[in-house]
């Protein structure tokens, strides 16, 4: 909901959490809209108002944010966002020129407790931002599909890149992240030449991951500017 006052909207709970019918009811709404999550929404709901259910993991966010545009009667308003975002992506791949296919990226993020990692699937907004660059990834992170895909550190080296992108959830104001210092100074990281050439990037998380265009924009000035940096080392793996 960025850019939207949201201080008068009642929270209600998570589409992770079990669902409260008597607090949603309690609200009197005309239209219910529901993820997939849990799939019995439609059944649970549809006594209290109409429930359209807008999928935005399994088909591209921009697709699902316009389909809720169009629901709510904010088609116009989600167009010029539409455009603003294809706009920016363009501009950044016209200033990458040729090096957008010459510098080799990797998008992950580390379960330190697991000790693995999965690479970022093409959902939501880091999953616009990727189709809009098409930036070049490791064989390994090719053809993904949605779900994440959990791999042992072992195997990480098959994720060698020119620039290592590590999406963190803790990252403070000043960019510190608990979760990237205890990425970057695993044994089998350390060793690589991205790590040593310092290029290894903590994305912050909360600001860019999510169902919104403001969360696609915030993911895209981040990797843009990343990409963009004319120290970058775009040598340190052969396309």
């Amino acid at each position: 909901m960025d850019g939207y006052d949201t201080s008068e909207v009642e929270w209600v709970g998570s589409y992770r959490g079990p669902i409260d019918p008597e607090a949603i009811a309690a609200m009197e709404p005309d239209l219910i809209v529901a993820s997939p999550w849990p799939p019995e929404a439609p059944e649970m709901l549809g006594g209290i108002a109409p429930v359209v259910v807008i999928d935005m993991f399994e088909q591209p966010l921009d697709v699902a944010l316009m389909q809720f545009a169009d629901l709510v009667n904010r088609t116009e308003q989600a167009e010029a966002l539409q455009a603003d975002f294809a706009a920016k992506a363009e501009a950044v791949r016209i200033d990458l020129g040729a090096a957008l296919q010459t510098t080799t990226t990797s998008f992950l993020t580390y379960a330190e407790e697991d000790d693995q990692f999965y690479p970022a699937n093409p959902t939501q907004a880091l999953g616009m931002v990727l189709r809009a660059l098409q930036p070049v990834r490791p064989e390994p992170e090719q053809n993904l599909g949605t779900q994440r895909e959990y791999r042992a550190m072992e195997t990480i080296g098959a994720h060698e890149a020119d620039v290592m992108f590590q999406l963190v959830f803790d990252a403070d104001d000043g960019g510190t992240s608990d979760a990237h210092q205890a990425f970057t100074s695993h044994p089998l990281v350390e060793v690589l030449p991205v790590a040593q050439a310092d290029q290894i990037i903590a994305l912050n998380g909360i600001a860019m991951v999510g169902s919104a265009w403001g969360k696609a924009m915030n993911g895209l000035d981040q990797v843009a500017a990343a990409l963009t940096d004319p120290t970058l080392n775009r040598e340190l793996v052969v396309e």
